[in-house]
């Protein structure tokens, strides 16, 4: 399966760092491909979401967040002590 030529450019496009006829070319590109359209979709989503989080974060995760990390973190083995 192979890459599209613009494929990498997306998350500048997303970033907003992209010279104005770079953006042109990018947002042409786009209209005709599905591949990098889903791609794009997929980035802005993901921003968003990482956006939302820095705006509602107010310090120590929550106890449940907190567990259910740990919970999934492989035990360690205590060392006895000499």
């Amino acid at each position: 399966m192979s890459k599209c030529p613009l494929f990498e450019e997306l998350s500048r496009l997303v970033d907003a760092d992209l010279a104005a006829d770079q953006e042109r070319k990018v947002r042409q590109h786009i209209d005709g491909c599905d591949k990098c359209r889903r791609k794009l979709d997929g980035l802005v989503g993901l921003k968003r979401t990482v956006e939302r989080a820095g705006r509602t974060y107010e310090g120590e995760p929550s106890a449940d967040l907190h567990r259910a990390v740990t919970g999934t973190l492989p035990k360690q083995r205590r060392r006895p002590r000499s």
